[in-house]
């Protein structure tokens, strides 16, 4: 796993990355999360306190939950290779600590480009 230091446009640059690999698909977290908390579902609910909390430390680019950010994320993977026949995952936004980091290289057992 790579992760990009802090102060560049990560987002910009993982735009410009995917461009130019056929097969890697871009998932931007904090996009994920949004959509996520506001599209919730079956398998998806949330308190409405908890998403309150949540897009407003989101707004802040404070931390979320470690158990809902990586639930989010892992439910998008599932989504595009299913979907998009995808090769690879570029993240922006996750993981933002070495639990995260550690948690989802456990699970997955894939290795993913963080920025």
């Amino acid at each position: 796993m790579k992760k990009a230091s802090p102060g560049i446009d990560k987002l910009s640059f993982a735009k410009r990355l995917t461009l130019n690999c056929d097969g890697v698909i871009l998932l931007n977290m904090s996009d994920l999360l949004e959509d996520a908390l506001n599209n919730e579902n079956e398998t998806f609910k949330i308190d409405k306190t908890l998403k309150s909390q949540t897009l407003t430390s989101m707004k802040k680019h404070d931390l979320v939950s470690n158990e809902l950010a990586f639930d989010t994320l892992f439910n998008a993977v599932r989504k595009y290779e299913k979907w998009n026949g995808a090769k690879a995952c570029l993240v922006v936004g996750y993981p933002r600590t070495d639990e995260q980091a550690k948690d989802w290289e456990l699970y997955v057992r894939k290795k993913i480009i963080c920025i």
